[in-house]
């Protein structure tokens, strides 16, 4: 877990097999959504120049928004990984601030 500002960043590795090691590191955005068709064109057509952002449905009601990325780490060294995790987390935190307005939900700081 990697806390920044208003989210937190999480990172783990995966064997994709033969060896191949694959990072996924992910930040929420926000959270407690209510899962409409602008959020979902939002996340469908939005580019970013590293990462993705991903609906996670918890309920048909609740969803939860995420930035996240993946990184084959069989080469991974300890700067790339730093990088990568400020990337995620910068990006979310910034992305909280913005879309809360427009789609509404709860950042991860203002979760009880």
């Amino acid at each position: 877990m990697f806390p920044m500002e208003s989210t937190v960043a999480f990172a783990s590795l995966v064997d994709w097999g033969d060896g191949d090691m694959v990072l996924n590191i992910f930040a929420p955005v926000l959270h407690q959504l209510r899962p409409t068709e602008a959020l979902y064109r939002y996340v469908a057509t939005e580019w970013f120049p590293f990462g993705n952002l991903r609906i996670e449905e918890e309920d048909p009601n609740d969803v939860t928004l995420t930035f996240s990325c993946r990184l084959l780490a069989n080469d991974l060294d300890m700067s790339e990984l730093k990088i990568a995790v400020v990337q995620v987390a910068g990006t979310a935190d910034r992305l909280d601030n913005e879309l809360q307005p427009r789609f509404g939900g709860k950042r991860t700081d203002q979760l009880d």
